[in-house]
Order: C-alpha cells, then sequence, then structure tokens
C-alpha cells in the first residue's frame, strides 16, 4: 500500500488530522520521515484530495500544523468539472 493510500485511509477512519497525528498512525512510522507525511499532504491538497479545515494545533517540536480532512465527494466532482 503506498503513502497516499495509507493517509487516505488514515483519515477516513479518524476524520481532521495534522501530519504529526497522521504519522502516529502510520504503519512503520518510525520508518517513515515525517516530512514525507506533509510533502504527501501537499501534493493531496494540490491534487483536491485533502482541505485543510482552518484549524491549527500544536504538533510535535512545537511546531504549529494545519489540520486537514478528506475532501467530500461532492466537492471532489464539482473540481473534475
Amino acid at each position: 500500500m503506498n503513502q497516499r493510500m495509507q493517509i487516505t485511509q488514515i483519515l477516513n477512519r479518524n476524520g481532521s488530522l495534522s501530519a504529526s497525528q497522521i504519522h502516529r498512525k502510520f504503519k512503520n512510522y518510525t520508518l517513515t520521515p515525517l516530512t514525507s507525511i506533509r510533502r504527501e499532504l501537499s501534493n493531496m491538497k494540490k491534487a483536491g484530495i485533502v482541505e485543510p479545515t482552518g484549524t491549527r494545533i500544536k504538533g510535535i517540536y512545537s511546531a504549529t500544523e494545519t489540520v486537514y480532512r478528506m475532501v467530500s465527494i461532492e466537492t471532489q466532482q464539482t473540481l473534475e468539472l
């Protein structure tokens, strides 16, 4: 299973999460760099798959992180038009 699929499954199961929250739920998270999760979230945002909730939380390393959620199927279909 690739990284995008894992992130999608995690967000579908858990709702809205930040990159570090997703990272902690990731299979083999000790082998996957947090920056890789952040990069994939950015790619998924550009592709219209996830969107920021407008909420920011304090993540690991004391940095604020954006919380993301899956874009609804209706919104994805509108973006494709």
